[in-house]
């Protein structure tokens, strides 16, 4: 792994956490819409696009390939501990989660390939100049 990629990652995953509670405080409650197949995400893919988009654009084409691991690992480690902290009397917990956060999960995966790539792009187009030097 080069130090731009690394430090595409980082970027993106600090901008990732930084405007999912920024996002989370604008829009109080869940921050989705409920299906019958499980919650779609609106602000947690809002906030995925524009960190991973950050991420292709620093990173170039190896951070598309990191992008979506990236995002799956940061929402197993959220499930986790959801279900970590659930209540202990409740039967089913573990079940629930991963029925209601599947479909998210797999939203903001395919959602941080495709910024990731929109950004790798941009950086083609537009180089970033700082990053000129950085192997």
């Amino acid at each position: 792994m080069t130090l731009r990629t690394l430090l595409a990652c980082t970027v993106a995953a600090m901008v990732l956490l930084v405007l999912t509670i920024v996002l989370s405080r604008l829009q109080p409650g869940m921050g989705g819409i409920m299906t019958r197949i499980g919650q779609l995400p609106t602000t947690e893919l809002l906030a995925v696009a524009i960190a991973m988009g950050l991420g292709g654009y620093l990173g170039g084409r190896p951070f598309r390939f990191l992008a979506p691991a990236l995002v799956v690992l940061i929402g197993f480690a959220s499930l986790i501990a959801a279900w970590a902290l659930a209540p202990p009397q409740v039967e089913g917990t573990g079940s629930w989660l991963v029925r209601n956060n599947l479909l998210g999960l797999l939203l903001t995966a395919t959602a941080a390939v495709l910024a990731a790539w929109v950004g790798e792009y941009v950086a083609r187009r537009w180089p970033p100049p700082a990053l000129a030097r950085l192997r």
